[in-house]
């Protein structure tokens, strides 16, 4: 009987241990996840600037012009989504996109499988090559 009692103060022992562990890892990954979010924000506004330069260039030809205001929508909505990045933290986005899954699933489940499909055919011509 006292060999149970001491194996469950070392298991006790091991578990306070681990959330000290955990807590210093899930701390890590939350430094590190917004470091890649700041960074993914900084990559999205250059792509907005350099769409809206190619947007501004064809502006100028007349062909150009419907695709000139395609673009223009393109590089704000990169914009504007760049600064949401920037604005919110990792939590925040994250209940945000469980908010979305969970008011609209069907769509959710539809991006994924077109996702899916795309990511699968790209593997497939890759391997090809």
């Amino acid at each position: 009987m006292a060999t149970s009692i001491t194996y469950q103060s070392n298991s006790e022992l091991a578990s306070n241990g681990n959330a000290g562990i955990k807590e210093k890892a899930g701390q890590y990954a939350r430094t590190m996840a917004e470091e890649q979010k700041l960074k993914l924000a900084k990559k999205m506004d250059i792509l907005a600037a350099a769409i809206a330069e190619t947007a501004g260039q064809l502006k100028t030809q007349d062909d150009g012009q419907q695709v000139s205001g395609y673009l223009i929508s393109v590089s704000d909505s990169m914009e504007r989504a760049s600064g949401y990045l920037r604005k919110n933290t990792i939590e925040d986005l994250y209940e945000a996109a469980i908010n979305q899954i969970r008011s609209r699933p069907a769509l959710v489940l539809g991006g994924a499988l077109i996702t899916g499909y795309i990511l699968a055919r790209l593997m497939k011509n890759t391997k090809k090559a």
